[in-house]
């Protein structure tokens, strides 16, 4: 079971560097006015943007893992539903992890702000990171269960 939850940990890494890459490729092909004023601004704004935003993909990695054993404690094994759940979870906490501990290092002392904050990202990324972690998830799962019913 250790060792399907590193696996999961590694997959959702994976997942989360593919959509980041090909968020920023996809919008780098769109207007060139596309990061202006955002704090990738400057010389090839999508490199510097995946090169700055891929290292998050380390602590997605970390709550999927921690996930899969917290989701399959004994020998529980969840269906779709807790699946889906499972992903949504690794949405939503690695989102606050990631995005709650940059607004707090940067001086946000303002908690009500910081929620505000953190629910308008969370919206904001939402229609690319949910639909990429059921996605993966449900890929993962029918992997998972392939390999241990052969």
């Amino acid at each position: 079971m250790n060792r399907t939850a590193l696996f999961y940990g590694i997959w959702a890494a994976l997942c989360m560097a593919i959509a980041l890459v090909g968020f920023f490729a996809i919008a780098n092909l769109g207007s060139g006015d596309a990061f202006r004023g955002s704090m990738f601004d400057g010389p090839r704004p999508a490199m510097r943007a995946i090169t700055f935003l891929l290292p998050f993909s380390i602590p997605t990695g970390i709550v999927a893992g921690l996930g899969w054993v917290m989701f399959h404690r004994g020998d529980h094994k969840p269906g779709w539903l807790g699946y889906s759940l499972l992903a949504l979870l690794v949405v939503v906490v690695s989102h606050v992890l990631i995005f709650g501990v940059s607004s707090i290092t940067t001086g946000e002392t303002n908690i009500a702000e910081l929620f505000h904050g953190l629910w308008f990202m969370l919206l904001l990324h939402g229609w690319l990171t949910f639909p990429m972690a059921l996605l993966g998830t449900a890929a993962f799962v029918a992997w998972s269960n392939y390999v241990h019913n052969s």
